[in-house]
């Protein structure tokens, strides 16, 4: 690492505030990483890259991330519980509050997140004559069956007329 100062002096600066670990409990606070880049002397942006180098301390930050959204949640909460009653005041709170619930939805989105509300279905015309066309053809009805006279065994057809058919009537 002797090709790395600004790394070097930023893992010495992280180990001297308590490790990985100390950072993770400030981000699980809700802490910004903006404000903790900032103690460390280095961007948002390098911390990041820190955090995501290593896949165990990835995974560390991942759950800091869903603890942060509780965190956020209940600070939101906290926020309006103390408002004073004032128009001006409470605007504010209100808008402190849905910036705090809109962060924990970004931070864990299964838990704070909205569902979502759309049915996605796509039927394509075009595809679904392809398929019928290439389907099995069906079976053709048996034929009627061939009913035997008793003496003379000659075949009769076991028709029964459609309720259309015209009937003929002898005068």
């Amino acid at each position: 690492m002797s090709g790395r100062p600004f790394r070097r002096t930023t893992l010495t600066t992280i180990k001297a505030l308590g490790g990985w670990s100390a950072i993770l409990a400030r981000i699980a606070s809700g802490e910004t990483m903006a404000s903790i880049a900032r103690d460390l002397g280095c961007s948002r942006q390098y911390l990041s890259q820190l955090l995501h180098e290593n896949i165990e301390i990835a995974d560390l930050f991942s759950q800091a991330q869903r603890d942060a959204a509780a965190a956020l949640a209940e600070e939101a909460m906290q926020i309006l519980d103390d408002v004073p009653a004032e128009r001006d005041e409470i605007a504010k709170a209100k808008a402190r509050a849905e910036h705090r619930k809109w962060l924990a939805s970004v931070y864990d989105r299964k838990t704070f997140g909205e569902p979502d509300k759309q049915a996605h279905v796509n039927i394509s015309i075009g595809q679904l004559h392809l398929d019928a066309l290439r389907a099995q053809p069906m079976p053709l009805p048996a034929p009627p069956k061939q009913l035997t006279s008793g003496a003379d065994s000659a075949p009769i057809l076991d028709v029964v007329p459609s309720p259309t058919s015209e009937v003929i009537t002898w005068p």
